[in-house]
């Protein structure tokens, strides 16, 4: 397809996924040059990457959404982002809801954020309207770290915050 609005690819399998000129999404396996569309939806305003971590194609748009490696639409609203020392996790729902050995919270005006744990476990960071928070699991609130500073482009929150978390 030559219109296409965003495409990301599997840098291991070669299985990619894009969005046409109308913001329908599409996933291809490699051995099959044959692209599928993925669901009846339209991410008009939508971005597609492949994220190493989660092993999964996500979509940014209206909301978060995945690709697996198998071409299955998953709403992450249900995955839980686990920390690195497996003993707490978030779901991103109503809000951010999270589940750590300090305690049950929520962070109820974050719907639709992206959560990044420090490597140490203590906390995590989000970006929401333009804002970076920083969240300790044993204050269980967000602190603003900085407003204005993220990108436009909206996959690159990721990198910012991410090494938001080496630098805290």
């Amino acid at each position: 397809m030559a219109n296409y609005l965003s495409a990301a690819m599997d840098p291991v399998n070669g299985d990619y996924v894009f969005l046409d000129g109308e913001g329908k999404l599409y996933f291809s396996p490699k051995p099959n040059p044959q692209y599928k569309q993925v669901n009846d939806l339209l991410y008009t305003n939508g971005k597609v990457y492949w994220d190493m971590h989660y092993v999964y194609f996500v979509i940014l748009a209206e909301g978060i959404a995945g690709i697996d490696p198998f071409g299955n639409y998953v709403d992450f609203r249900g995955v839980p982002y686990l920390a690195y020392d497996n003993h707490s996790m978030c779901w991103v729902t109503y809000g951010i809801e999270c589940d750590t050995p300090n305690g049950i919270f929520t962070i109820p005006d974050a719907y639709g954020a992206t959560v990044y744990w420090a490597p140490d476990s203590s906390g995590f960071l989000y970006s929401l309207n333009n804002g970076l928070y920083y969240v300790a699991t044993d204050m269980q609130k967000a602190v603003e770290v900085d407003s204005g500073l993220l990108p436009p482009n909206p996959p690159d929150y990721r990198m910012v915050e991410f090494n938001a978390v080496w630098m805290k």
